[in-house]
């Protein structure tokens, strides 16, 4: 800012000094051209202010204003304050709550056979295959349907769900469990 201050103070200086180089008289006097006048940074633009001190900038010294991680570059109109959004951990990093949920199938028996999860919120559903055999899994108003490899264990992030109970179902058939959302008993 003290630079951009000091040219412009500088390009001040030298239009004053063509100007009253040319004489003072009207029979000497050379009118400026279009070119001068939208060139000139003294004659297009107010001259800038020094900054004033704040809080976080002391009046003396040369403490750089911090700058953003992500271009390096400060936004001048914020006074050398950097935007939560863009400060590391700032706004915008927060991760959706999620409620974990397991599921593990033998064969055709499912445990837990109820399962609560609060509604609306977000749920980390893992299934587990304990039988050695890979299923197909398919819950209720859940969109997709889980391929549960053999022995092994499928997981997906489901997001919030409406209340209710929904039914399980393991190679398309029904079984006795359920995933309970923000109901009673």
């Amino acid at each position: 800012m003290i630079r951009r201050a000091a040219t412009a103070a500088v390009a001040s200086a030298a239009a004053l000094a063509a100007l009253s180089a040319s004489g003072c008289g009207d029979e000497g006097r050379t009118a400026l051209t279009d070119t001068q006048r939208t060139s000139s940074p003294a004659l297009t633009q107010a001259p800038t202010p020094p900054p004033t001190p704040t809080a976080t900038q002391p009046a003396t010294g040369a403490a750089p204003a911090p700058t953003t991680p992500a271009t390096g570059t400060v936004d001048e109109r914020s006074g050398g304050a950097v935007a939560p959004e863009e400060q590391e951990g700032g706004a915008g990093d927060e991760t959706a709550a999620r409620t974990p949920i397991t599921i593990s199938i033998d064969g055709d028996s499912v445990t837990p056979r109820e399962s609560r999860v609060p509604p609306f919120l977000g749920v980390k559903l893992t299934l587990r295959s304990r039988d050695g055999a890979a299923h197909s899994v398919r819950i209720a108003t859940v969109p997709g349907q889980f391929e549960v490899p053999a022995s092994g264990a499928s997981a997906r992030d489901v997001d919030g769900l409406q209340p209710g109970t929904y039914a399980v179902l393991v190679d398309g058939r029904s079984t006795d469990a359920v995933l309970r959302v923000g109901t009673g008993g």
